[in-house]
């Protein structure tokens, strides 16, 4: 099976996030758990999906690969 993907960062102003895109189709918004993980721990998992959906894998604030930001930004709200 091979699957589309594509990955890049998205600013959402004060920082940016890390969004992978894998499939065509209908979008499903993945988020991780945490803190301290990333959008791999559902990725490869998910795959037999992607023949019906984009996946879009999510790297919440300052974690995996999204852009490091300051501690006192990682409540609830912001997340």
């Amino acid at each position: 099976m091979k699957i589309h993907s594509q990955a890049h960062h998205v600013d959402i102003g004060d920082t940016r996030l890390f969004v992978g895109e894998r499939g065509q189709g209908y979008p499903l918004i993945v988020l991780h758990g945490g803190p301290g993980l990333d959008h791999h721990e559902f990725a490869d998992y998910l795959d037999p999906l992607c023949d019906q959906f984009r996946l879009i894998l999510v790297d919440m604030r300052a974690q995996g690969r999204s852009d490091v930001c300051p501690e006192e930004t990682w409540t609830l709200k912001m997340m």
